[in-house]
């Protein structure tokens, strides 16, 4: 089985991140992989243009499940309403048919650090 797997740094412009993403992903043919992944970091806030920038990337995404097992994993530290809902307005289709998973990532270990000192300053 031949898997696929797009990962987007964590630090991506959102708009840039959505062109360069439907773009690619429209050169590919289903018959290319198996299994398709595509990892975005999690989304902090919203606006249009960044709903309307993520709209084709799903459109193309929904055209893959038809044909292929695809899968949409966004990385949150905190999965709450207010994530679903944003997933919602960005992936209509992909969150519709169950293919988007939340997904909360290990604390990152500057943060760790950063908690541990805290504590031995008695905060």
């Amino acid at each position: 089985m031949r898997k696929l797997e797009i990962t987007l740094a964590q630090h991506t412009n959102a708009e840039h991140a959505a062109g360069w993403l439907s773009k690619a992903l429209l050169t590919i043919t289903s018959d290319v992989f198996a299994e398709l992944t595509v990892c975005i970091p999690a989304f902090y806030t919203t606006n249009e243009n960044q709903v309307h920038g993520w709209n084709p990337v799903d459109d193309v995404l929904d055209r893959f499940s038809s044909c292929a097992d695809v899968t949409l994993v966004v990385r949150h530290r905190v999965v709450g309403h207010e994530l679903e809902d944003l997933i919602r307005k960005h992936f209509p289709l992909m969150q519709k048919n169950g293919e988007v998973v939340l997904e909360v990532p290990p604390p990152d270990i500057d943060d760790q650090l950063l908690s541990e000192f805290i504590d031995t300053l008695g905060y």
